[in-house]
């Protein structure tokens, strides 16, 4: 029997490491070459689900821009600008204001004496030299008031965003205390046409930023009206005016009241805060040191240890924060649409949220919407008061009239006013109840319960500010 040769056995695994043991190796050596390490595999899944997500989250922003397009508003900062008419120069009452706040002479503005007392003869020439000093503004003040000219737009590039300029508002804003100190005067001399003239020219002037979508100037428009309120609770205190100048009067009052203006503001404020969710990390930063410098601002406070991780959150949740802005802001364009009470509860319940979330941390919360949101709650309660003012004076001028043709007598509620003087009692913007009516040992108190919705009795608040929580908003006549 022959010996069988090494080199066949060698052989036999040579072609069995062909047939089987090469191809495994091969095929594993494929599989691994294929193949990352754990947390690089990990790291591509994360990305592309971030991604799908941010795909989604893109495609419902457009949707939602969309639809706001659809339903005739702007959403950017060009389209807001085209969005706001646009009258020839011709036809633009704005630039008879603007023409008029030219000759304005700036001064120690005195502040105004409570209700009641007459004039010191120190604060009367003290409102007289101011008057003297800007007698060509006023001037040009009044024949802009009785102008034809039923448009207005001030000369702003509204494309510049929160970049813009708004000098106009602070001359605005004097203008209106000085014509403020006029009608005083004019109630002191007895000079009554000329003081119902005087706010007449006020109301002009408030109206003139109706048009203006944003809140800053629908704020300074309150401002001026508030002037006008108690301009003529003093001179109705002093005076007893002529049924035609309370008339006058009383139409001026219940016809400036719109809550028109505050849904233009909110249309604005929503692309003034989209265009701010895409300027860049550095603008962030500035904004948020201004805060932070100036201690609190928009209703949100910073600490110095918070910006970066705020800055950082903000680039990180850009998206959501448009999402969440969008949202909110169309809930509360929704409620200012709304009467009274329900529009000062939904838009508060709304802009409460963002408050609740800025408290969450600084590295999760989504920057703008939330602080427009805190800005917003307080700007809700302003214009609720301002409703409150303006419908407590229409509501004192009806008792004037009441009470002129009554031979001096005041009504015994209000209801006594209808419908001759009032088509009804006014309802008070805060819990939609008709205006309180108290009479008083001489005279006697119409008023709103104010913004912590409390009955104070008709406490009055003398404050400049309007500030303190235990009274009421109030029009008070004692005589």
């Amino acid at each position: 029997m022959s010996e069988v040769p090494r080199s066949n056995g060698c052989e036999w695994w040579r072609t069995l490491a062909r047939a089987i043991v090469w191809p495994g190796l091969a095929a594993l050596l494929a599989i691994f070459a294929g193949c990352k390490p754990a947390g690089e595999s990990s790291k591509t899944t994360g990305e592309a689900r971030v991604a799908v997500e941010t795909n989604k989250q893109v495609a419902l922003i457009n949707e939602k821009l969309e639809a706001i397009r659809q339903a005739g508003y702007p959403v950017t900062l060009e389209e807001l600008d085209r969005w706001i008419p646009t009258p020839p120069e011709s036809e633009n009452a704005a630039l008879l204001w603007t023409n008029a706040f030219a000759d304005f002479w700036p001064a120690n503005v005195p502040t105004l004496p409570a209700r009641g007392p007459r004039l010191s003869l120190s604060a009367k020439q003290s409102f007289q030299g101011i008057l003297r000093t800007n007698k060509v503004m006023l001037e040009r003040l009044h024949a802009a008031s009785t102008s034809t000219l039923t448009q207005s737009r001030f000369p702003l590039n509204w494309t510049a965003g929160m970049d813009m300029p708004l000098r106009h508002l602070s001359k605005m804003k004097a203008a209106a205390r000085v014509l403020q100190f006029e009608a005083v005067l004019y109630s002191e001399d007895k000079r009554l046409d000329q003081a119902v003239a005087t706010v007449a020219t006020m109301f002009s002037l408030a109206k003139s930023l109706d048009q203006e979508p944003i809140v800053i100037s629908q704020l300074i428009r309150l401002a001026i009206l508030s002037y006008a309120c108690k301009t003529t609770e003093r001179t109705v205190s002093q005076n007893r005016l002529t049924d035609v100048q309370l008339t006058k009067l009383q139409e001026m009052f219940q016809t400036i009241q719109t809550q028109e203006t505050l849904t233009r503001a909110l249309v604005g404020e929503r692309c003034f805060s989209l265009s701010a969710i895409q300027r860049p990390r550095k603008d962030m930063v500035e904004l948020l040191e201004y805060e932070f410098f100036t201690g609190q601002s928009r209703g949100f406070v910073v600490s110095s240890n918070e910006i970066p991780l705020l800055a950082d959150s903000f680039v990180k949740q850009k998206n959501a924060d448009r999402l969440f802005l969008l949202d909110a802001m169309e809930g509360l364009i929704a409620a200012s649409k709304l009467p009274y009470p329900q529009s000062v509860d939904s838009m508060r319940a709304i802009a409460d949220r963002g408050q609740e979330l800025w408290q969450q941390p600084p590295g999760k919360r989504l920057v703008v919407s939330t602080t427009s949101l805190g800005y917003f709650t307080n700007v809700v309660t302003k214009f609720a008061q301002s409703t409150a003012f303006l419908r407590t004076t229409e509501t004192a001028l009806a008792v004037e009239r009441y009470r002129l043709a009554h031979s001096g007598q005041i009504p015994q509620d209000l209801s006594a006013l209808t419908p001759l003087y009032l088509d009804a009692v006014p309802a008070d913007p805060f819990d939609g109840q008709p205006l309180r009516f108290k009479r008083l040992s001489k005279g006697y108190v119409i008023y709103s319960v104010g913004s912590d919705g409390r009955d104070d009795g008709g406490k009055e608040n003398t404050s400049v500010t309007n500030g303190v929580a235990d009274s009421d908003e109030t029009f008070t006549v004692e005589r």
